[in-house]
């Protein structure tokens, strides 16, 4: 079984929203300058690298990391890919057998410019349209997932993708690494860190072929 990670390695370098603290990392002790064990400190924005946003990302009173078990982050879904250079519309959505529940990633041209390489954001990218939006809510997906920094055009502060989608419980994934996956139907894994009460967090995101059941966690009292 071919397990794909989907996430993109969180380091010095790592391209980050406008705005956002950059990543960093200091070694507070060092075996190699004698300490008896190396430690470190990292510094980063809670949106930093491949990441989930909640909710209370945008949406006052919203959920937050401590409504969703590991359970709701896990499912079947598709990566659908983009093949010309425009922003994902809702033409880009048909007759892919989109169902009520899925996980859903989009593939653009973000992935073949290799854009997250790039050491500044651009706004040269590929976005999800408000009509691709509308259509994702009318399927009643549960996540949807892009291969850059944000759902929305970098420049927009208004955020519309992100309030349609979270204002109707629809969670957001972005910065997904989506280089090395093709189109198709996957069992996706979102592993957040576990922290309580946050708008968003980093995650890590495995894919694979096969259709699984997610476990229910025992003894859990989060409600979606």
């Amino acid at each position: 079984m071919e397990i794909y990670d989907l996430t993109f390695e969180i380091s010095n370098h790592s391209i980050t929203y406008p705005g956002d603290p950059a990543f960093k990392s200091s070694k507070i002790m060092d075996i190699e300058k004698g300490d008896s064990y190396t430690l470190c400190n990292f510094s980063f924005g809670n949106h930093t690298g491949t990441h989930i946003d909640f909710p209370s990302h945008i949406i006052p009173g919203g959920k937050s990391s401590s409504h969703y078990p590991l359970s709701y982050l896990m499912g079947n879904g598709k990566v659908i890919e983009v093949l010309d250079d425009g922003h994902v519309s809702a033409e880009h959505l048909q007759n892919k057998g989109i169902q009520k529940g899925d996980i859903i990633f989009f593939k653009t041209m973000n992935s073949r410019n290799k854009l997250q390489e790039q050491k500044e954001p651009t706004t040269s990218c590929s976005a999800i349209s408000p009509e691709a939006a509308n259509l994702l809510i009318k399927h009643e997906v549960k996540i949807v997932g892009i291969d850059y920094l944000s759902v929305d055009m970098v420049n927009n502060e208004s955020l519309p993708i992100h309030n349609a989608l979270l204002s109707h419980g629809i969670l957001i994934v972005e910065n997904i690494n989506l280089q090395n996956i093709e189109a198709g139907s996957y069992y996706f894994n979102i592993s957040p860190l576990k922290i309580d009460n946050v708008d968003g967090l980093p995650v890590r995101i495995s894919a694979t072929k096969n259709s699984t059941t997610p476990i229910k966690e025992k003894n859990e009292n989060k409600n979606v």
